[in-house]
């Protein structure tokens, strides 16, 4: 980590996937720490994109949180180190953001950074998971709190209705056992006060124990016990996929659960694989289409390899009868001793996936680190979702006709109009008591005619309103939603 400060880049794409574009960002210039790792994106309700990563001194004994941020992934800004003026020491590892998209949230926009701290001296310093929050796009943050103070792994802050955040983590497993726990964190005002509940106990994988066990030689990277969480921005239902270990099969296993009641009970595990496959299964990145309700997970997995090397990338969608089928993103062959970190006396294929689906497409990234010590980063992404049904809203500025005659049914709709001056614009999905359910923002929608998809299959049957605010005018239009 010594030498010149470096820059990064930015891999862009806006077409589903087909192309990509690559930006640099900035030149990184916040002495004493350079760029290290540990990549999390995230964007607000008004399509500003936020990237967090790990920076680190020279020494590798300290190192802080950086945020930087994009309204269109092609130009960024680093805002000051998170940890400002923080006297404590150590190592900040494993960073996780979120930001509250709910409108009628009251901390609609704030910034959420989740990590766990790793102190250089038990004596003067404790371990644990902190977090912090922002109400000004990163420029200055709240000074930093535990919210454990026990060694943890992973954690996922996930923002829910009304201001509701969430975050799940795990509980590294006792040294003596092998049991570790997961939970999840719920917190009613901002990240104010938590109450913690208990999602459920795992054993950790024996590679982290023991190398003569485990993904043949597979450098134990600890992120077996990995959970993966996302909520439903309309009900609140958390959903959960989290790693255990089969003794009697001396395999990985990933269980999906979910939960109605902020995390009091959660539902009967089910299991993402064969409970007696073989082969291990791990690593899980977990998305959920706010939209449809529809949520996918991606994971690695060597169930279908007799030698038990890492083979495939894994998408499956969860649904409230179960599993639905499951489609391969990718086969790898994974060989350990030509994995990115072997140089360092382990193999080691990266430990961060990612996922994400909006309006019927949806999206996955991963690490693979088998290809003769240079790990590449690869992506996927879907196509739209058919079965859209045509109708459109009155134009602003344009004579109120009424298209929506008809009621609307369960099948996503795509809702239609036309600005005749570029500029900020707004569509809004509200119930009857006014509440925005849905809403498209845009900053400088060019002049022509736009569209946008809504999905009310989720939604009760009955009235409800989309609101169009463009060219300096506000229109509205009454829809009839039937199952």
């Amino acid at each position: 980590m010594t030498g010149e400060c470096i820059s990064m880049p930015a891999y862009v794409t806006t077409d589903a996937g087909k192309h990509w574009q690559t930006y640099r960002m900035p030149r990184y210039t916040y002495t004493p720490y350079q760029p290290g790792g540990d990549p999390m994106l995230t964007s607000d309700a008004d399509g500003r994109i936020y990237y967090a990563f790990l920076v680190y001194d020279a020494g590798l004994m300290n190192s802080n949180l950086q945020l930087a941020s994009s309204i269109d992934g092609q130009h960024w800004e680093y805002t000051p180190p998170v940890l400002q003026g923080d006297s404590s020491t150590g190592i900040e590892d494993k960073e996780a953001i979120a930001v509250d998209r709910d409108p009628n949230s009251p901390h609609f926009g704030r910034l959420y950074l989740g990590w766990v701290h790793y102190p250089v001296s038990l004596d003067n310093d404790t371990i644990g998971l902190k977090l912090c929050f922002s109400d000004d796009h990163g420029a200055t943050w709240s000074v930093p709190k535990f919210l454990t103070q026990r060694d943890c792994l992973f954690n996922q802050p996930i923002e829910g209705h009304n201001g509701m955040l969430a975050i799940t983590y795990s509980e590294y497993a006792d040294s003596t056992d092998f049991r570790g726990t997961h939970y999840v964190l719920v917190s009613k005002d901002g990240g104010e006060t938590f109450i913690q509940q208990t999602i459920s106990t795992y054993q950790d994988y024996p590679k982290n124990r023991d190398s003569s066990d485990g993904l043949k030689g597979m450098f134990g990277f600890r992120a077996f016990p990995y959970i993966a969480s996302v909520i439903d921005q309309l009900t609140n239902r958390i959903e959960v996929v989290y790693g255990d270990y089969n003794a009697s099969l001396r395999v990985a296993k990933l269980y999906t659960a979910a939960s109605t009641d902020l995390g009091a009970s959660w539902s009967r595990p089910v299991s993402l694989t064969n409970i007696d496959a073989t082969g291990d299964v791990f690593h899980p990145a977990l998305a959920l289409d706010q939209t449809s309700g529809r949520s996918f997970v991606s994971y690695y997995s060597s169930v279908s390899d007799t030698n038990n090397l890492l083979s495939k990338i894994i998408r499956t969608e969860i649904t409230t009868q179960g599993l639905g089928s499951a489609t391969e993103l990718e086969t790898v062959a994974f060989d350990p001793t030509q994995c990115g970190a072997q140089s360092q006396g382990n193999p080691f294929i990266g430990d961060y996936t990612g996922s994400d689906a909006y309006s019927g497409v949806y999206a996955s990234a991963w690490t693979e680190g088998s290809n003769q010590g240079d790990g590449e980063i690869f992506a996927y992404v879907s196509s739209p979702q058919s079965g859209v049904e045509s109708g459109y809203v009155a134009s602003a500025g344009a004579p109120n006709v009424h298209p929506w005659s008809d009621p609307i049914s369960d099948k996503p709709v795509t809702v239609g109009f036309t600005t005749s001056r570029m500029g900020a614009a707004n569509l809004e999905l509200l119930n009857l008591s006014g509440v925005i359910l849905r809403r498209y923002s845009y900053d400088a929608l060019e002049v022509g005619d736009h569209t946008a998809t809504f999905d009310l299959s989720r939604l009760a049957a009955g009235p409800y309103f989309f609101r169009l605010s463009a060219d300096g005018q506000v229109h509205t239009e009454r829809v009839v939603h039937v199952r």
